[in-house]
């Protein structure tokens, strides 16, 4: 999902305040649901709720106005808990922003969580699991390996 950043989402200091990077995930979250025909509509029409319990954010390098932002997200795990991982890529200056995860549960429609991830939810979202896993590993060495190369190029042309 690829967003640009709007201007009432930074701060004084002209960087994204960190709440809004939460924003860009759920909006990365909802897409990756979507992507496999769950919705907040198909929760309920399943009798069912989701509620965040957990997130983590560690913020690499600070997002300004205008920048093009992507936000990967795929599913970690899904057997106890709805766990999505995220990675926010500044397109506009070729790094990362930050990686994050969420932890989400599902519940009655009256909020009592389940132990385990209902089946209706596991056979929408389980069957492309470890290929998403796998892909994403993939693409994250990928970048990893650039910016180590065009670091190591920095490092080459100062001591020249």
């Amino acid at each position: 999902m690829e967003l640009e950043v709007p201007f009432h989402d930074v701060d004084i200091l002209r960087v994204v305040w960190h709440g809004h990077y939460y924003k860009y995930l759920e909006i990365a979250r909802t897409a990756l649901m979507r992507s496999r025909g769950l919705d907040g509509a198909d929760f309920v029409g399943l009798g069912l709720g989701l509620m965040v319990i957990e997130s983590q954010c560690r913020y690499v390098s600070p997002l300004r106005y205008g920048d093009r932002v992507e936000v990967a997200a795929w599913f970690r795990d899904l057997k106890f808990r709805i766990m999505i991982g995220y990675e926010v890529f500044n397109l506009t200056t070729d790094s990362r922003a930050a990686r994050a995860r969420t932890s989400l549960v599902t519940t009655t429609l009256d909020g009592t969580m389940y132990h385990r991830t209902p089946n209706a939810v596991l056979e929408k979202l389980a069957p492309h699991l470890l290929e998403e896993q796998e892909e994403h590993k993939t693409k994250g060495e990928l970048k990893k390996s650039r910016e180590r190369g065009e670091a190591r190029e920095l490092k080459e042309g100062e001591a020249s």
